[in-house]
């Protein structure tokens, strides 16, 4: 491996540094006083142009306690950015102001429980991390240039975290109006076929002036976080994995909006058996699917509804007999249009045969877990339905006093234009297997399953 290249200048000014070989390389500025984030560039023909920029440093120290039983960690990580200014906006908002440079972050080594390391002077936001322990943030503090701050005894705690944001179109909510949720879903499995339920209490916290919010020392496992705030629909995320002794960080922040009345058009308004058909609205990011709304769909074909969150949705038609007729993702937001939403009938008949029997069970045809509509076949096998659409369908088959429960899929619906209806005969096989169950010696094992 190549060695370090190094080169003196006064700064402000230019080197010129002569590099080994071709490829990439890390350039960083050492000067006593300054701190400079290194850069990397690759190298390849005559030059490359590398622009450091050298910040007036301060030194940070400060000490760790962990709990009993815990080992200290050899070093510590530190982020820092230049703060968000909070100010105040018309209205009791509050508005960040982001500060821009300098960004970057630092491995302070620990020795005996103390910690010391330099980083940029400035007003500057600390995040400091230790593996497998909680971390602690640091607002809005300053570091004076070429100065000594001491940060004071930091208390480790172990276990993991979950970090985040809640925002409004506006900015930050107002302090003190929003409560952040946190509901256990279910305890990371101990193997890909064993998962134990979580049964847990949900944690709560506030999020601070910034829309900062934090639950520290929280068991591994996968959970719903839900942020509310009076004037606001919820904002959530589901399905969050929270892995032992780690910092799960949302990405994006939880967005608080106002709600939105949703209108829906159904026609025709009824469904084939004359009755009013109802209308399921459904989360269906949320696991397990949440139910948003239900209710019948009006006499003429409209349902109209207020306090409807903005985002994606799955509008379900229901019939009067709780088949689901019609699935339709819609995203809902201020400037969305009625939705309309026609469901097809394509009538479909045919016979179920067991061999060469005509065969009396329940069918249950159904596209995904969003589309179901079920039917008897008689005593002659015979069975007419009405399917939401062509194309290719699952059918289950149970008939529970000839022991039968049959899934068949990829079963091919067709309207003939000279029938004016489908036709599809299902012929079930009616073998029968025979055998003995026995164990590693060859004997007969009686009532195995």
């Amino acid at each position: 491996m190549a060695g370090p290249n190094e080169a003196s200048f006064v700064a402000p000014g230019r080197v010129d540094l002569t590099v080994s070989r071709e490829g990439l390389w890390e350039i960083r500025a050492v000067s006593p006083g300054w701190w400079s984030e290194p850069s990397t560039a690759y190298v390849k023909g005559p030059a490359a142009l590398v622009s450091l920029v050298l910040w007036p440093d301060c030194a940070i120290k400060g000490r760790v306690e962990v709990p009993k039983g815990e080992s200290v960690p050899s070093d510590i990580g530190v982020s820092f950015a230049a703060a968000t200014e909070p100010t105040a906006a018309p209205g009791g908002r509050i508005q960040l102001v982001q500060g821009g440079e300098p960004i970057g972050s630092v491995r302070c080594p620990i020795d005996e429980g103390a910690f010391e390391c330099r980083i940029p002077a400035g007003t500057l936001d600390l995040k400091l991390k230790a593996r497998a322990f909680v971390s602690h943030y640091l607002w809005h503090r300053t570091f004076p240039p070429h100065g000594d701050v001491d940060l004071g005894t930091l208390v480790l705690v172990p276990g993991a975290s979950l970090v985040g944001w809640v925002t409004t179109a506006d900015g930050p909510p107002a302090p003190g109006t929003v409560e952040v949720t946190l509901s256990p879903r279910r305890a990371l499995p101990q193997s890909v076929s064993q998962e134990i339920e979580k049964q847990g209490q949900s944690l709560r916290t506030r999020p601070d002036q910034r829309g900062f919010f934090s639950f520290d020392g929280i068991d591994p496992a996968t959970y719903l976080l839900q942020a509310n705030a009076p004037g606001f629909s919820p904002a959530q995320v589901d399905l969050l994995t929270v892995i032992e002794r780690t910092e799960l960080e949302l990405r994006d922040p939880l967005l608080l909006q106002r709600p939105l009345t949703l209108v829906v058009e159904v026609s025709p308004a009824r469904d084939l058996r004359g009755n009013p058909w109802t209308l399921r609205v459904v989360r269906p990011e949320v696991f397990p699917e949440a139910t948003a709304l239900e209710t019948p769909v009006g006499d003429d074909g409209r349902v109209e509804h207020g306090g409807m969150a903005p985002g994606a949705y799955r509008a379900l038609l229901v019939d009067s007999a709780g088949d689901r007729f019609l699935a339709e993702d819609f995203e809902l937001t201020a400037s969305s249009p009625p939705l309309l939403l026609e469901p097809e009938t394509i009538p479909l008949s045919g016979t179920v045969f067991l061999g060469d029997d005509p065969l009396a069970a329940e069918l249950t045809f159904f596209r995904s877990p969003a589309l179901r509509v079920r039917t008897p076949s008689d005593e002659d096998g015979a069975y007419s339905v009405a399917l939401p659409a062509e194309g290719l369908w699952s059918l289950q088959v149970t008939a529970e006093e000839r022991d039968v429960r049959r899934t068949l899929h990829d079963l091919e619906v067709r309207l003939s234009p000279s029938l004016g209806e489908a036709t599809l005969d299902v012929h079930l096989p009616n073998n029968t297997l025979e055998g003995t169950v026995v164990d590693e010696s060859g004997l007969p094992v009686a009532g195995a399953t």
